[in-house]
């Protein structure tokens, strides 16, 4: 992955995505080594089946952080932000819902680590929804 591309999401950020129900189609996918490869690195030089992204324990798949802010947005309806002030940070709000959310992340160095914060944040709040 080069400088130009999208941040993948982290080994974990990819599980609790698949345990949340992301079954997105994406290019990269997490070994259970947590060794991330693009989906025609397989040991026969292959591309995967069409269902390799259905979740099997073989493998996880990896969106880019966005994608994965995406997804969460539309399963959610939530409103997700990121501002500078001296830093980058993360804001969501629920303004759809019957209460209002508002969560902020921690002041970080890049905006793609806001994202990346944002959504650990979002995915523990989506884990501990009843």
């Amino acid at each position: 992955m080069n400088e130009k591309q999208l941040q993948i999401v982290n080994f974990e950020q990819a599980h609790k995505l698949r345990e949340l129900g992301f079954d997105w189609n994406t290019e990269y996918l997490y070994l259970p080594s947590g060794k991330l490869v693009w989906f025609q690195e397989n040991s026969n030089h292959e591309p995967y089946p069409d269902n390799w992204n259905a979740g099997g324990d073989e493998f996880v798949s990896a969106p880019s952080v966005a994608l994965a802010l995406k997804w969460v947005r539309d399963m959610k309806d939530y409103v997700l932000e990121i501002h500078h002030n001296n830093g980058y940070f993360g804001k969501l709000y629920n303004v759809f819902g019957a209460k209002e959310i508002i969560l902020n992340t921690k002041i970080l160095n890049t905006y793609e680590a806001a994202e990346s914060s944002l959504l650990d944040e979002l995915l523990t709040l989506i884990e501990n929804q009843p």
